[in-house]
């Protein structure tokens, strides 16, 4: 359990990164904007991986909702917080899946 809050506990970190699932779609990217928005408003720096991209839906999305802190590339920040992705096997890591199990830094699904 983490006490006084999660916010309080990804505030103690340095380096955040969110992610989603391959080709994000809507709802992927939504909740991958509102997460980087909340954490923005309190203080806490991120940044923003979308494996393979987002599709063609989430892009008029994008167009509206802009994300500018996004990264071309996966990298194992201090902590990793990864939305929308109630399966390892959405997820991939430049080409390769992504077993969240063998990451060293603290992983945070929601």
């Amino acid at each position: 359990m983490i006490r006084g809050g999660l916010f309080q506990h990804i505030k103690r970190v340095s380096d955040v990164l969110i992610t989603t699932h391959r080709h994000a779609d809507i709802d992927a990217y939504s909740s991958v904007y509102a997460i980087s928005k909340i954490l923005s408003l309190r203080g806490i720096n991120s940044k923003i991986y979308f494996p393979d991209g987002i599709n063609e839906d989430a892009k008029r999305i994008a167009s509206l909702l802009s994300i500018p802190n996004k990264v071309e590339k996966f990298y194992e920040s201090n902590l990793t917080i990864i939305l929308d992705a109630n399966d390892p096997a959405l997820l991939c890591i430049d080409n390769n899946m992504l077993n969240p199990t063998v990451l060293i830094v603290p992983v945070v699904f929601i």
